[in-house]
């Protein structure tokens, strides 16, 4: 089953969503394939946060100067007890200050190598953690803008289909329309082949009527729009 974002994720997603639209927007507002894509847009949003708050863990400037530093200083440290070991050799001739100090040397220059490859890899690190967020955040940028000119087409169609859509209704509604303009009616015109009803024979709460003359359909609203310019709609 696919992981379903929370409902803040969402939300913050939509908000990104609606200042590109220029106006806000709601979730039951998109199309079904929209509400997947946003699903989806809102868990990336959510690793593209992490992926930064770490990379900005990763690249905190304190932590990096304190880590050198410790390890320089622990370096340090061993170079201090290699020279002085040297130094007390030289002084006295003692062979095991020679070799401590030859010892201390070599591992002082032995950390100095490890640290600084692990240096190396851990900017490596860094630098590859910067490249995926930035991915990411293109990746997600660039979708966010995609579905919201999706949303807005979708809108359109949308209000397009409510504009164009026939009434709903039925001739008792068209009757009381006319009557509260003062107009009382007798018969009504069939559309297709001009024969008269009566309007006692009109079954009032029905949208569509068969006329007894040619047999074809009447429909409220084709009755009604007769009557449009009457009514003053």
């Amino acid at each position: 089953m696919a992981e379903v974002a929370t409902v803040y994720d969402r939300a913050v997603t939509l908000h990104k969503i609606s200042k590109v639209l220029g106006f806000q927007i709601r979730e039951d507002e998109c199309s079904p394939e929209q509400r997947k894509e946003l699903n989806k847009l809102a868990l990336d949003l959510r690793k593209l946060n992490l992926l930064q708050l770490r990379s900005n863990i990763e690249n905190s400037g304190a932590r990096m100067v304190n880590a050198n530093a410790s390890k320089m200083l622990f370096v340090g440290c061993l170079l201090l007890v290699s020279v002085g070991a040297i130094f007390i050799y030289v002084r006295t001739g003692d062979t095991a200050s020679m070799l401590v100090g030859i010892v201390f040397g070599f591992l002082a220059f032995g950390l100095y190598g490890v640290f600084a490859r692990v240096e190396r890899a851990g900017i490596q690190k860094k630098q590859e953690l910067v490249l995926q967020t930035k991915k990411l955040e293109n990746d997600v940028n660039a979708r966010i803008t995609v579905l919201a000119s999706s949303i807005t087409g979708y809108l359109a169609d949308v209000d397009k289909a409510k504009r164009s859509r026939p009434l709903n209704i039925d001739f008792e509604q068209v009757f009381n329309a006319l009557k509260k303009k003062g107009i009382m009616l007798e018969t009504i015109e069939c559309p297709n082949c001009g024969g008269k009803l009566e309007i006692s024979q009109v079954p009032k709460k029905e949208e569509i009527l068969q006329c007894k003359h040619c047999g074809k359909p009447i429909l409220a609203v084709n009755v009604f729009g007769k009557f449009k310019e009457i009514l003053g709609v």
